[in-house]
């Protein structure tokens, strides 16, 4: 059973009998699907007997592709049909029809029709609809399509719509349910195989997302709603995590489908998980590879929160944005450890878009906060849950800076970092200027003096911080 020794003058010694007897065996032994001596056999060990021989049949057409690679024997139309049947047959076990996925690469004919076209498709629509797929054979089958994606074949209309409907099929019968005691009913195996299936399934929506954004809409359409509940319930699972997230940043930059994301709550969904998903203390031995995947993770959330918060969106008046909620959550990432200059940036651009500075210059701050609510947000002890949906954005930014000046100490880390550029510098400068008081200015900053200095035009009052009206005390004099 075993060719490893076999060299490419052997297969004339192989002969077309040896090949016909193959297929002869496989045809009438191993494939169960129309064979009337598969339906009556003698003893229940046969399945475990054709196991092994499925395996080593796949193991010949690996050595013999490895020791003759020519368009002929076993790229025939009846061999490529046998191998087809073989794999397709789900009385096969997992590890089988691993196996059999893991051939298909070698005998890809390219743009020349196969028996093979569509085979792993077939294999993974019949199993789920005879509720015989597993985690692994999911998992493989997206493995092998995107290696012959790799190699040349690409997703037809037709394909990718089926896809699409069998994965979406697949999130909404695995997706977490809202009741805690779902979930709570699983056992660890189970926990386990609900998470890869989860996790394979958005990571094919988010290839297909990537392949073409013509199919945008139609990911929208049916998978937008399932992203978000997976992202929410998966939020500590980072991998997950950034296929959903990664997948909604390309949604987001539609207006269509940008549009379905706010009408279901999304950017108060993505924005609100922001202190939970990425938390200011760093663990202990932290992989480089994970602090690489929270980062990446981070900035496809800030992008998607900027083309959701974008200025030419009404946000005040969205019924679905939690603004201020939103600006405590999104404040807070300015200094998460995993945090780089392009997430410092795309922070400093959500912040931007939704105190809505440019459209406020000429309103001045007020000092709308009583600072003994229970609402009020606290100095160092931290900030309690403020989520009322009405009044100043721009005020709690103002209150949020002169807390705790993260903002400041981001321009200032930035400018002493000689690799950062000035970009993400001249937006962190565009949004204090904004939270700047009438009656003080921004100083400029130069190359002799690049510190950050506030004056009082008619005191003459110089600050390093940005002013607080409750706490500055300005003397005027003639």
């Amino acid at each position: 059973m075993h060719l490893r020794g076999m060299v490419s003058e052997d297969l004339i010694k192989l002969g077309k009998r040896g090949l016909d007897a193959i297929l002869n065996f496989v045809q009438t032994h191993l494939i169960a699907q129309g064979c009337r001596w598969m339906r009556k056999r003698a003893y229940a060990g046969w399945k475990a007997v054709q196991e092994i021989f499925t395996i080593h049949f796949y193991d010949i057409i690996t050595d013999l592709l490895r020791i003759q690679d020519r368009q002929d024997t076993l790229h025939l139309t009846g061999m490529l049909q046998v191998i087809a049947d073989s794999i397709e047959d789900n009385t096969q076990s997992e590890c089988s029809t691993v196996n059999g996925f893991s051939i298909l690469s070698s005998l890809n004919l390219g743009s020349q029709r196969s028996p093979l076209d569509g085979v792993i498709l077939k294999v993974l629509h019949s199993r789920w609809n005879g509720n015989t797929l597993t985690p692994t054979i999911w998992k493989q089958g997206h493995l092998q399509r995107r290696t012959l994606h790799v190699a040349g074949g690409d997703y037809g209309p037709e394909e990718t719509a089926r896809i699409l409907a069998l994965t979406s099929e697949v999130l909404q019968a695995h997706c977490p349910h809202s009741s805690p005691s779902h979930i709570c009913h699983l056992t660890g195996p189970q926990k386990t195989a609900r998470d890869s299936f989860l996790r394979t399934g958005c990571h094919w929506i988010r290839d297909l997302a990537i392949i073409d954004m013509g199919n945008l809409s139609r990911i929208g359409l049916l998978c937008t709603e399932l992203l978000l509940r997976i992202l929410s319930h998966m939020r500590n699972e980072p991998i997950t995590a950034g296929h959903c997230i990664h997948t909604l940043c390309l949604l987001s930059s539609s207006m269509e489908t940008g549009d379905r994301i706010r009408n279901l709550a999304g950017a108060d969904t993505i924005m609100g998980l922001l202190p939970h998903q990425f938390r200011d203390i760093r663990g202990e031995a932290t992989p480089q590879d994970t602090i690489n995947l929270y980062n990446k993770n981070l900035r496809f959330t800030l992008r998607t929160l900027r083309n959701l918060t974008g200025p030419n969106l009404n946000l005040l008046q969205c019924p679905r944005m939690d603004i201020r909620a939103n600006l405590l959550s999104v404040f807070d990432t300015l200094q998460v450890w995993m945090g780089d200059e392009t997430s410092k940036g795309l922070t400093l651009q959500v912040l931007l878009n939704l105190s809505r500075i440019s459209e406020k210059e000429d309103e001045p701050i007020q000092q709308d906060f009583d600072p003994n609510s229970d609402m009020h947000p606290t100095g160092k002890g931290g900030r309690n849950d403020w989520t009322g949906k009405t009044g100043n954005p721009l005020a709690l930014l103002h209150k949020l800076e002169t807390d705790t000046h993260k903002i400041e100490q981001t321009i200032r880390s930035l400018h002493h970092l000689p690799s950062q550029h000035h970009t993400n510098q001249m937006l962190g400068m565009t949004v204090l200027e904004g939270l700047t008081p009438r009656g003080f200015s921004l100083g400029e900053r130069t190359l002799e003096n690049q510190e950050l200095r506030w004056y009082h035009s008619l005191s003459g009052t110089q600050l390093d911080t940005l002013p607080d009206l409750v706490k500055v005390d300005v003397k005027l004099t003639y």
